[in-house]
């Protein structure tokens, strides 16, 4: 699933404007807030977007948030 939604996002960012790298990793015992962070600092990245569900209140307090983090 993972793959494909990164195949779509790559093919709309091809579509014109700003130079746009799209990546598609996996990483493996590290927490994802801190492996999008890592990851971002070594590539010199400018920008990160991170899709969110939009949980807020109990949810979003029991399950927590890697797009704020």
């Amino acid at each position: 699933h993972a793959a494909a939604a990164h195949a779509k996002v790559l093919e709309l960012a091809q579509g014109g404007g700003p130079a746009v790298d799209v990546q598609l990793r996996r990483a493996e015992d590290v927490a994802t807030a801190s492996g999008i962070t890592e990851t971002a600092r070594a590539e010199g990245c400018d920008l990160v977007v991170v899709g969110t569900h939009g949980r807020s209140g109990l949810p979003r307090m029991l399950l927590g948030s890697v797009a704020s983090k």
